[in-house]
């Protein structure tokens, strides 16, 4: 398989995401935890539908690759996922379906398919991985919302919703006027391994729903001793939330070979 379509596919699937370009980053609100003052709850606003589509520019850089595609999104809520990547040239490079049991990638270009369960990509990147929390990356939503050691902190236009779960914190900072998830980081304090997504852009779609035209996710994680950084900016352009079905044309020829 391409090295940069492969490191793409697997990385799209851990956050949800040809010429060159440098994708900026985007840096979200901090909290002086010092100063904040701690509260009993806070008000979030996530995004509850049925179909929700998407045509995007995806970017994508790591210490390897830097490279640049076109994203088009489909999800049918808690149930399957669908992505297409084509090439910057037009030609369709990848297509893959995520359903809350498998992974499922097809590389068109090298004639190849992949096949992942959430319990390969948690042992591999060393989080706990499952369908809700891909679904959720994409839409902006807070993952977890009911967690037994959950602190709360305000401090100025933001809440931080602080959450323990064994090995791993998940910090959520809450717009406190919007009531919108603006960054998420996960981080293993074992490992040094943490996932940060910041979320920009916030606008109205379908007169409906306040969500997050770009979303931005940087993955520091190290592989033996050395740390490692993968970046991905997702800018989309078409996004759209209905009622309506929406179709997944998903097979794999016979003539692929798994890889």
């Amino acid at each position: 398989m391409n090295k940069s379509l492969r490191v793409i596919l697997v990385c799209l699937v851990f956050s949800m995401f040809a010429c060159k370009r440098t994708p900026q980053k985007i840096t979200g609100p901090d909290l002086n935890q010092d100063s904040a003052q701690k509260v009993q709850s806070v008000a979030i606003s996530n995004i509850d539908f049925n179909y929700f589509s998407s045509k995007s520019k995806l970017t994508f850089k790591d210490a390897d690759n830097d490279v640049a595609a076109t994203l088009h999104l489909r999800i049918k809520k808690d149930s399957v996922i669908w992505i297409n990547i084509n090439h910057a040239s037009g030609i369709e490079a990848a297509r893959g379906v995520i359903t809350p049991d498998s992974i499922v990638i097809v590389n068109k270009l090298a004639k190849e398919y992949y096949i992942f369960t959430f319990e390969e990509l948690t042992k591999k990147f060393n989080f706990k991985m499952d369908y809700k929390l891909l679904q959720s990356l994409v839409m902006g939503n807070t993952p977890y919302s009911n967690a037994k050691n959950q602190t709360v902190v305000a401090q100025g236009d933001y809440s931080l919703m602080q959450q323990m779960f064994d090995t791993l914190k998940v910090d959520n900072y809450i717009n406190s006027k919007t009531n919108k998830l603006e960054k998420l980081v996960f981080s293993q304090p074992n490992t040094s391994n943490s996932l940060t997504v910041n979320y920009a852009k916030y606008e109205m779609v379908d007169q409906v729903f306040f969500f997050p035209f770009i979303c931005s996710v940087s993955l520091d994680y190290f592989i033996n001793g050395k740390k490692l950084n993968t970046f991905i900016h997702l800018d989309h352009i078409k996004p759209e939330f209905t009622d309506r079905g929406l179709k997944f044309p998903f097979n794999i020829p016979n003539r692929y070979d798994r890889k």
